[in-house]
């Protein structure tokens, strides 16, 4: 069972996560994003073909030390999310958005294409 302050982390992050105060960054892994604090970090992944959701707390040496995990649960009309999983999924979202930097490749594409600038032939 996760610790119950895991939720509030989660919700905290989303809210400073849209405020544009929390500067997530990529990984190694595609569907994982961090985050570091002076003496921890958080993360967040998605697994593929679970859809399922975690969020992780860290210590300063890399530990996990509690972790939230949203998993889709089966119904009638196919398979849905609580509450804890459209948070993760919601903060995960945004996560991957500023790690990948998705405003600024496509602000980019967006203004290169209408200057006219032709693609690079490979």
């Amino acid at each position: 069972m996760s610790d119950e302050r895991m939720p509030a982390i989660a919700q905290k992050l989303l809210e400073t996560t849209k405020k544009g105060e929390v500067a997530w960054a990529d990984t190694a892994d595609d569907d994982t994003f961090s985050v570091a604090f002076p003496t921890y970090s958080v993360s967040i992944r998605y697994r593929r073909g679970y859809g399922e959701y975690t969020l992780s707390a860290h210590n300063r040496h890399g530990t996990e030390v509690e972790t939230l995990t949203a998993t889709p649960y089966p119904t009638a009309a196919g398979a849905r999310m609580g509450d804890t999983g459209k948070l993760l999924e919601e903060l995960f979202n945004m996560a991957r958005q500023i790690g990948v930097k998705t405003d600024e490749v496509l602000d980019g594409l967006l203004e290169r294409l209408t200057k006219g600038e032709p693609p690079i032939k490979i």
